[in-house]
C-alpha cells in the first residue's frame, strides 16, 4: 500500500486522542470450499476442490510461527462448499414442482454440514491447532456457499467439530469482520451492487413457507446446481479457474457443442460476464451506461448478438458458433444487453477481438467503463460505513475493505481516487484453492501436449499450481498495510510464503 491513507480519519484520531494500532498479525484467506470429500471406495468426489490437507496445515503452521501465536485468522467466505450435495435434497415443494427461491432448511443444512465435517476431519483438527496455540483466533465469515452457517444449528455444528478452547474460534453472524480498531473492514464479497449470488434481508437470508424457515435460494446457486454440478462430475477442473468463461469455453470445447445458451440468456451473462476482478462492472450491478448503446439493434440480432460478445480466438467463440443466430433474447433485459455492450467495450479498448456495440448516442463507446464499478463500489462502501454508524459498531470510516468470493485475487487499488476525503483501499484474498488463470492453464496444455478438446478431460486438480492466496496485515502503529502471499508447499512438508500466485 503505497499512497497515504484518509486525510480526514487520520485527523479525527489525532483529534480525539485515539490511536488506531494493532499488535497482532491478521491473516485473511478465503474459498477454501470444504466439500463432499471422498466416496465410500475412498476417491476423491469429482466435485471436491478442497483436496489439500496437509498444505493446510502446514500453511497454518507457518503463519503461527510468523505471528508468534498472536494472530487473527479470518475465513472470509466459502469455508465450506454448502451448495453442492450428493444427494437430491433442499428442493421445494417437490421436485416436479419446485420453488426454485428455497433453499435448504437448518435439518438440512445439518444434513449437507455432517458430509462436509466428515470428509474434512484433518483441516478441522489443523484449524483447531493454530486456534489453541497462543492467543491466536479464528474467524469465520459466512459467505454465499457457506451461507448455512447463519442457522444457529449449524454454527454450532462448525464450532464442535474445531478443536480449540472456548472462544478462540467463532461465526460472525453479523455477516462480516471488522478489526478492534475498526480500520479494517472484510466480508466476503457476494452482497455488492445486484450481484447474482446476493441474498434479500443480509445478514438474514431466510424465508419462511408453511411454517419452515429456509434459506433463500439466489439465482447463482440454481446455476450452480444446474450447470455445475453436472459438468463438474465430468471435467472436475472446470471451475477452477480465474475466470469463470475460461472453464466454460474448454467444457464448450469438449462437449463438441455449445452449453452457452442453455438455461436461457441469462445463463449467457452468468457464464461469460461473472467473477473476475478485470470484470468488475459485470458482477457488481448491471449496466449504468446500457442507455447509451442501442439496445433494439442488439436484441434484432438475437443469439448473433450474444456470439459477437465473445472475442475471436476465445475457445468458447468457437463453441457459440455451433449455436442458431436467430435465437430469441426475449428473456433478456434491456439493462442484461446493455451490460454486455459494457463489456464488449472494455473488451475492445484492452485490445480483445471483439466489437462494440451500435451506439445509441455518440459519447457510448468513449465512455470510461470503469465509472460503472466504481459508482457501485463507492455506494458499497458509503452505505456499509452508514450501517457500521448507524449500529454504533464505529464511528470513523475504515481505511482498507477485504472483499473475496471472485477467487481472482486483487493486491489493492482505491477505487475513489481521490474524489473524496475517504479513499479506502480495496482488496481481494482471492481462494484459497488450486486455481489456474488462462495463461496457466494453456501453459500446462502446452507442457502435457493436451489439445483444446481433451483439456479438462486429462487436466486434474492435481496438476493445476500448487499456490494459495492469502492476505497478510502485520502488527501496525498508526495504519494498516498489507500484502497478498502465496503460500507454496516444499518437498519437506512445509513449504513457504512468497510472491501472489497470479
Amino acid at each position: 500500500m503505497k499512497n497515504s491513507l484518509c486525510a480526514v480519519v487520520l485527523s479525527a484520531i489525532a483529534v480525539t486522542g485515539l490511536r488506531a494500532a494493532s499488535d497482532r498479525l491478521t491473516v485473511l484467506i478465503s474459498d477454501t470450499h470444504f466439500g463432499v470429500g471422498r466416496d465410500a471406495a475412498g476417491t476423491w468426489d469429482p466435485m471436491e476442490d478442497a483436496r489439500w490437507a496437509p498444505e493446510f496445515a502446514a500453511f497454518l503452521q507457518e503463519v503461527n510461527r510468523q505471528g508468534k501465536g498472536s494472530t487473527n485468522l479470518v475465513l472470509n467466505g466459502d469455508t465450506f462448499e454448502l451448495w453442492q450435495s450428493v444427494t437430491m435434497d433442499c428442493i421445494y415443494p417437490d421436485a416436479s414442482n419446485q420453488d426454485e427461491n428455497l433453499g435448504c432448511t437448518e435439518e438440512d443444512a445439518i444434513r449437507r454440514l455432517k458430509i462436509v465435517l466428515a470428509g474434512h476431519a484433518p483441516e478441522l483438527k489443523a484449524l483447531g491447532d493454530f486456534a489453541s496455540s497462543g492467543d491466536n483466533r479464528v474467524l469465520l465469515v459466512p459467505g454465499n456457499h457457506d451461507v448455512a452457517l447463519l442457522f444457529p444449528a449449524v454454527a454450532r455444528a462448525v464450532l464442535a467439530a474445531i478443536p480449540a478452547p472456548s472462544n478462540r474460534v467463532q461465526v460472525l453472524d453479523q455477516g462480516y469482520w471488522l478489526s478492534p480498531d475498526k480500520m479494517i473492514y472484510a466480508d466476503h464479497g457476494h452482497q455488492i451492487g445486484q450481484e447474482l449470488n446476493r441474498f434479500n434481508g443480509w445478514p438474514k437470508p431466510f424465508l419462511t413457507r408453511s411454517g419452515r424457515v429456509h434459506l433463500q435460494r439466489p439465482w447463482g446457486e440454481q446455476m450452480v446446481q444446474r450447470f455445475y454440478n453436472e459438468y463438474e462430475k465430468k471435467f472436475p477442473v472446470i471451475d477452477n479457474f480465474t475466470e469463470d468463461s475460461a472453464g466454460l469455453g474448454y467444457a464448450f470445447a469438449a462437449e463438441g457443442r455449445t452449453a452457452s445458451f442453455k438455461g436461457g440468456s441469462r445463463f449467457f451473462r452468468f457464464a461469460l460476464f461473472q467473477t473476475s476482478m478485470t470484470q468488475f462492472a459485470r458482477s457488481l450491478g448491471g449496466s449504468r451506461n446500457g442507455r447509451h448503446w442501442d439496445v433494439e439493434a442488439a436484441r434484432k440480432k438475437g443469439g448473433r448478438f450474444l456470439i459477437e460478445s465473445i472475442p475471436e480466438g476465445d475457445p468458447e467463440r468457437a463453441a457459440a458458433e455451433q449455436t442458431p443466430a436467430d435465437a430469441d433474447l426475449g428473456d433478456m433485459t434491456d439493462e442484461e444487453i446493455g451490460d454486455i455492450c459494457d463489456r464488449r467495450a472494455q473488451m475492445a479498448a484492452d485490445g480483445k477481438k471483439v466489437s462494440a456495440c451500435e451506439a445509441a448516442t455518440a459519447g457510448a463507446a468513449a465512455q470510461n467503463l470503469f465509472l460503472a464499478p466504481k459508482a457501485v463500489m463507492k455506494s458499497y462502501l458509503d452505505e456499509t460505513y452508514k450501517k457500521l454508524r448507524d449500529a454504533g459498531a464505529a464511528s470513523r470510516p475504515f481505511e482498507v475493505y477485504v472483499c473475496s468470493h471472485t477467487h481472482f485475487a486483487n493486491a489493492g487499488f482505491q477505487p475513489l481516487d481521490g474524489t473524496g476525503t475517504w479513499n479506502p483501499w480495496v482488496v481481494n484474498t482471492g481462494a484459497w484453492q488450486r486455481i489456474a488463470s488462462k495463461e496457466q492453464f494453456d501453459k500446462i496444455l502446452a507442457e502435457k501436449n493436451v489439445s483444446l478438446q481433451d483439456a479438462l478431460k486429462k487436466v486434474q486438480l492435481e496438476d493445476l499450481p500448487a499456490c494459495y492466496d492469502a492476505l497478510f496485515i502485520p502488527p501496525y502503529a498508526e495504519k494498516p498495510d498489507f500484502k497478498l502471499i502465496g503460500w507454496r508447499p516444499g518437498p519437506d512438508g512445509k513449504g513457504a510464503l512468497g510472491a501472489k500466485c497470479r
